[in-house]
């Protein structure tokens, strides 16, 4: 896990974060799985799934300056719900960039 990645910047408008999981390419099936996963998730870890998928991979720095832009709260509870998904097995560690970690949801290409 010592790989270097580039982190998005990007800052989508608040109408990307409502964008489903699944991306409009992908199966039907992937569509209802990404309905289920979010359904399931308590409204933060939603928002904090939603937006890994949006921006692609990011630092914990770059989540949090934006999901913080758009919903306020504290960096520590964007930094924890990005942790618990992490534990669920939803977002994994892909790297590093300016020596800060960088998360991306599980299964999506980087």
């Amino acid at each position: 896990m010592s790989q270097t990645v580039k982190a998005h910047r990007h800052s989508p408008s608040q109408h990307d974060m409502f964008t489903p999981l699944a991306r409009t390419t992908d199966p039907e099936t992937s569509h209802d799985a990404a309905r289920r996963i979010t359904a399931e998730l308590p409204e933060l870890q939603a928002i904090v799934l939603k937006a890994l998928r949006v921006y692609g991979p990011c630092t914990d720095r770059s989540l949090v300056t934006a999901l913080r832009g758009q919903y306020g709260r504290t960096e520590s509870t964007w930094r924890t719900r990005r942790a618990e998904l992490v534990e669920k097995g939803l977002v994994e560690k892909v790297g590093k960039s300016h020596g800060q970690s960088v998360w991306k949801v599980k299964d999506d290409p980087v």
